[in-house]
Protein backbone atom coordinates (compact mmCIF):
# COMPACT_ATOMS: atom_id res chain seq x y z
CA UNK A 1 0.00 0.00 0.00
CA UNK A 2 1.54 3.46 -0.85
CA UNK A 3 2.70 5.71 2.09
CA UNK A 4 0.50 8.80 0.51
CA UNK A 5 -2.93 6.16 1.12
CA UNK A 6 -1.74 5.76 4.59
CA UNK A 7 -1.09 9.24 5.75
CA UNK A 8 -4.69 10.14 3.62
CA UNK A 9 -6.15 7.40 6.09
CA UNK A 10 -4.66 9.26 9.03
CA UNK A 11 -5.86 12.84 8.00
CA UNK A 12 -9.59 11.05 7.48
CA UNK A 13 -9.51 10.32 11.13
CA UNK A 14 -8.34 12.93 12.74
CA UNK A 15 -11.60 15.01 12.39
CA UNK A 16 -14.49 12.55 13.19
CA UNK A 17 -14.94 10.13 15.91
CA UNK A 18 -13.80 7.54 14.35
CA UNK A 19 -11.15 5.70 16.37
CA UNK A 20 -9.85 2.37 14.47
CA UNK A 21 -9.93 1.77 10.84
CA UNK A 22 -8.39 -1.15 9.50
CA UNK A 23 -8.27 -1.88 5.47
CA UNK A 24 -6.56 -4.46 3.44
CA UNK A 25 -5.33 -3.67 0.21
CA UNK A 26 -2.75 -6.11 -1.76
CA UNK A 27 -2.17 -8.53 1.02
CA UNK A 28 -0.71 -6.13 3.37
CA UNK A 29 -3.29 -5.23 5.67
CA UNK A 30 -3.50 -1.24 7.93
CA UNK A 31 -4.89 -0.24 10.99
CA UNK A 32 -5.08 3.21 12.10
CA UNK A 33 -5.96 3.54 15.60
CA UNK A 34 -6.13 6.60 17.45
CA UNK A 35 -5.93 6.67 21.24
CA UNK A 36 -6.77 9.51 23.47
CA UNK A 37 -9.09 12.39 21.57
CA UNK A 38 -6.07 14.41 20.29
CA UNK A 39 -3.63 12.20 20.34
CA UNK A 40 -1.80 10.81 17.22
CA UNK A 41 -2.80 8.40 15.44
CA UNK A 42 -0.59 4.78 15.35
CA UNK A 43 -0.56 2.93 12.31
CA UNK A 44 -0.09 -1.01 12.48
CA UNK A 45 0.81 -2.70 9.53
CA UNK A 46 0.91 -6.72 8.82
CA UNK A 47 0.89 -9.04 5.98
CA UNK A 48 -2.48 -10.43 4.95
CA UNK A 49 -3.57 -13.62 6.39
CA UNK A 50 -4.78 -14.92 3.70
CA UNK A 51 -8.80 -14.25 4.89
CA UNK A 52 -10.87 -12.35 2.49
CA UNK A 53 -11.89 -9.03 2.92
CA UNK A 54 -15.65 -9.22 4.60
CA UNK A 55 -17.72 -6.43 2.62
CA UNK A 56 -21.75 -5.93 4.20
CA UNK A 57 -24.75 -6.25 2.81
CA UNK A 58 -25.97 -3.35 1.26
CA UNK A 59 -29.25 -4.35 2.00
CA UNK A 60 -29.62 -6.65 5.53
CA UNK A 61 -33.19 -8.14 6.20
CA UNK A 62 -34.41 -6.13 9.17
CA UNK A 63 -37.01 -7.58 11.62
CA UNK A 64 -39.83 -6.85 10.29
CA UNK A 65 -40.89 -8.49 6.92
CA UNK A 66 -40.47 -6.69 4.01
CA UNK A 67 -38.45 -4.16 6.02
CA UNK A 68 -34.77 -3.75 4.69
CA UNK A 69 -31.62 -2.02 6.27
CA UNK A 70 -29.19 -0.42 3.81
CA UNK A 71 -25.59 -0.28 5.22
CA UNK A 72 -22.57 1.78 4.23
CA UNK A 73 -20.36 0.45 1.65
CA UNK A 74 -17.06 1.99 2.74
CA UNK A 75 -15.80 4.03 6.16
CA UNK A 76 -15.88 7.65 5.77
CA UNK A 77 -18.67 10.55 6.48
CA UNK A 78 -22.22 10.25 5.74
CA UNK A 79 -23.93 13.20 3.53
CA UNK A 80 -27.23 13.52 3.10
CA UNK A 81 -27.51 15.61 0.15
CA UNK A 82 -24.81 17.12 -2.37
CA UNK A 83 -24.34 20.15 -0.57
CA UNK A 84 -25.17 21.73 2.44
CA UNK A 85 -27.14 24.11 1.06
CA UNK A 86 -28.93 21.36 -1.45
CA UNK A 87 -31.90 19.42 -0.40
CA UNK A 88 -31.50 15.84 0.77
CA UNK A 89 -30.98 13.15 -2.04
CA UNK A 90 -33.78 11.39 0.09
CA UNK A 91 -36.45 11.91 3.11
CA UNK A 92 -38.30 9.91 4.93
CA UNK A 93 -41.46 7.86 2.38
CA UNK A 94 -39.25 9.39 -0.57
CA UNK A 95 -39.88 6.75 -3.22
CA UNK A 96 -36.40 5.75 -5.34
CA UNK A 97 -35.92 3.66 -8.10
CA UNK A 98 -32.95 1.31 -8.66
CA UNK A 99 -29.56 3.56 -9.26
CA UNK A 100 -30.83 6.84 -7.91
CA UNK A 101 -28.59 8.55 -5.80
CA UNK A 102 -29.47 7.67 -1.74
CA UNK A 103 -26.64 9.86 0.07
CA UNK A 104 -22.82 10.52 -0.44
CA UNK A 105 -19.86 8.77 1.33
CA UNK A 106 -16.86 11.04 1.65
CA UNK A 107 -13.83 8.79 2.09
CA UNK A 108 -10.07 9.74 1.89
CA UNK A 109 -11.05 13.29 0.22
CA UNK A 110 -13.77 11.53 -2.21
CA UNK A 111 -17.21 12.04 -2.65
CA UNK A 112 -18.78 8.43 -3.23
CA UNK A 113 -22.45 8.70 -4.29
CA UNK A 114 -24.52 5.68 -2.51
CA UNK A 115 -27.36 4.43 -5.13
CA UNK A 116 -30.22 2.16 -4.72
CA UNK A 117 -29.63 -1.52 -5.61
CA UNK A 118 -33.57 -2.00 -5.80
CA UNK A 119 -36.47 0.30 -5.99
CA UNK A 120 -37.56 1.17 -2.69
CA UNK A 121 -39.38 3.43 -0.23
CA UNK A 122 -37.29 5.20 2.64
CA UNK A 123 -38.85 4.77 6.03
CA UNK A 124 -36.25 6.05 8.22
CA UNK A 125 -32.82 7.24 8.10
CA UNK A 126 -31.25 6.12 10.63
CA UNK A 127 -27.69 8.34 10.06
CA UNK A 128 -27.31 11.28 10.66
CA UNK A 129 -25.30 14.43 8.38
CA UNK A 130 -22.17 14.83 8.99
CA UNK A 131 -21.74 11.44 10.59
CA UNK A 132 -18.51 9.33 10.41
CA UNK A 133 -19.60 5.77 9.44
CA UNK A 134 -17.82 2.15 9.47
CA UNK A 135 -18.12 -0.57 6.76
CA UNK A 136 -22.15 -2.10 7.59
CA UNK A 137 -23.35 1.05 9.55
CA UNK A 138 -27.20 0.99 9.32
CA UNK A 139 -28.00 3.92 6.75
CA UNK A 140 -32.16 3.65 5.74
CA UNK A 141 -34.69 1.24 6.96
CA UNK A 142 -36.31 1.11 3.34
CA UNK A 143 -39.11 -1.47 2.28
CA UNK A 144 -38.93 -2.89 -1.54
CA UNK A 145 -40.94 -1.73 -3.55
Amino acid sequence: MDFSKVKELIELIKGTDVTEVEVESDGTRIKVARGTPGGTPVVFAAPGMGLPAQTPQTAAPAQDEGVRIITAEMVGVFYRAATPEAEPFVDEGSEVDKGGSLCIIEAMKMMNEILADFDCRILEVLAKNGEAVQYGTPLFKVEPR
